[in-house]
């Protein structure tokens, strides 16, 4: 933290007279949420968020050092997700690339999520990598925006199950009709996860004409994939929806438990 208020005093000495009192302040903020318990970080972040550019180069080098507290480089991070610069991106996806903490895992792809399309972009450049591809889906998959269906397609062939399951539930956020014959091929993947996701996504959608394709699930291998399929019927909602739940229903074979869920 040292650093911080060393490069905040060294740009003092080259600013005008009128911006010394705009940039003391910053400091002391700074030194504040540095120092402050969490219900203090969580004040003074919300005055950092207005100081406006001046305060992104010290949060970001916050949110980079290893050695700071978890907490507070939560808290920059946080902060930073307000404004969409392009080094701001830089400094979420760097962290999502070296970080092991969950918690920033999680905080970047949020942040990242609240950029919005700006990040787009960067996340496509991380689905290339195998370490970080993962996280790179799981934060397209929180941007509701069309632009994302693209890269997320390219992921539903992944050899990696989850990275595959990933990809198709956040696939299962648009309403493009283009998607609903990835989700169907989907129906039939080796793994389990994907299958559920899947179908769950196709519950969601509505879509009349896959009752025949979510029905043959409600006779899968897999408990949970045979539950979701029950739901998605449910949801579907028509006569021949009803007429498949019924069929499974009636049947000797169908376990009680999932005759509960029909």
């Amino acid at each position: 933290m040292k650093s911080v208020v060393k490069n905040t005093e060294n740009l003092q000495k080259s600013m005008p007279h009128e911006h010394l009192e705009l940039e003391a302040t910053l400091q002391e903020n700074l030194q504040v949420m540095i120092n402050g318990d969490f219900q203090t970080r969580w004040e003074v972040g919300k005055i950092l968020a207005k100081q406006g550019k001046a305060a992104i180069a010290p949060l970001r080098e916050i949110l980079a050092d290893n050695d700071a507290d978890l907490e507070l480089r939560w808290f920059a991070g946080r902060i930073l997700s307000e404004f969409k610069e392009p080094e701001i991106i830089i400094s979420l996806v760097k962290l999502l690339e070296e970080t092991e903490e969950i918690e920033l895992c999680k905080l970047a792809i949020s942040a990242l999520a609240n950029i919005g399309s700006p990040a787009i972009e960067a996340l496509k450049n991380l689905l290339t990598q195998e370490d970080t591809k993962l996280l790179a889906i799981q934060a397209l998959g929180q941007i509701t925006n069309p632009q994302t269906i693209e890269p997320l397609l390219t992921m539903v062939d992944d050899p990696v199950p989850l990275v595959r399951a990933t990809a198709i539930e956040a696939l299962g956020n648009f309403h493009e009709d283009s998607i609903t014959p990835v989700l169907v091929k989907a129906l039939t993947d080796k793994a389990a996860a994907v299958r559920k996701e899947a179908v769950a996504a196709l519950g969601r959608k509505k879509n009349f004409n896959v009752v025949t394709e979510v029905a043959q699930l409600l006779d899968d291998l897999n408990y949970q994939v045979c539950q979701t399929a029950a739901i998605a019927l449910g949801r579907i909602g028509t006569d021949e929806a009803a007429a498949a739940l019924f069929h499974v229903l009636k049947s000797p074979a169908t376990p009680a438990s999932l005759k509960l869920d029909i």
